[in-house]
């Protein structure tokens, strides 16, 4: 059963402390998980107008893509329960791709994702997604993130991190979406 304030607001921590604090790069997120989905927003705030974007934001909205980790790019991973589970990217650009998993990386791009929408708004020393998810069924638990490329190199934001290195797979970092 989902609480009666299902949105939950989330400060993403950078896997590289020393060059978030260099950047002054900040990422905050939203969750709203209902029966069949959910709302995921996510803010990159750059007061130092250090993030580096795609010169062509928002021109290919609703276009699959791939390889998109490997520039700014949010994500989320989505369960509904289980040990199966969805990555969602979503790249400034307006490309978007979906993977399933049955267990740890185990699988990969889905043929048939469900019904997403999203779109970034960008403004000077801030970018924010919005995105819809729907058709997955009722969300157990999910894990916001986000690979943000700057002009000092690249940063891995989570809630919170494994020891080591970053991987947004690991599912003891889920959060639980029946929780407040």
């Amino acid at each position: 059963c989902y609480p009666e304030t299902r949105l939950k607001k989330f400060i993403l921590k950078a896997f590289e402390k020393e060059l978030q604090l260099k950047t002054g790069l900040r990422v905050s997120a939203e969750v709203e998980p209902s029966p069949s989905g959910l709302f995921y927003r996510l803010k990159i705030s750059d007061p130092q107008k250090v993030l580096t974007l795609p010169s062509d934001v928002g021109t290919q909205l609703g276009a699959r893509g791939q390889d998109l980790w490997k520039a700014t790019c949010a994500e989320i991973f989505v369960s509904s329960g289980g040990e199966p589970y969805w990555e969602f990217n979503f790249a400034p650009d307006g490309r978007w791709d979906a993977f399933e998993f049955r267990t740890y990386r185990q699988g990969g791009r889905s043929e048939s994702p469900p019904t997403l929408t999203a779109g970034w708004a960008v403004r000077p020393g801030e970018c924010q997604l919005t995105a819809e998810i729907r058709g997955i069924g009722p969300v157990a638990s999910f894990h916001p993130t986000a690979i943000v490329e700057s002009s000092s190199g690249k940063l891995h934001w989570a809630p919170e991190h494994p020891p080591g290195k970053p991987d947004f797979h690991l599912r003891q970092y889920f959060l639980d979406a029946t929780r407040d």
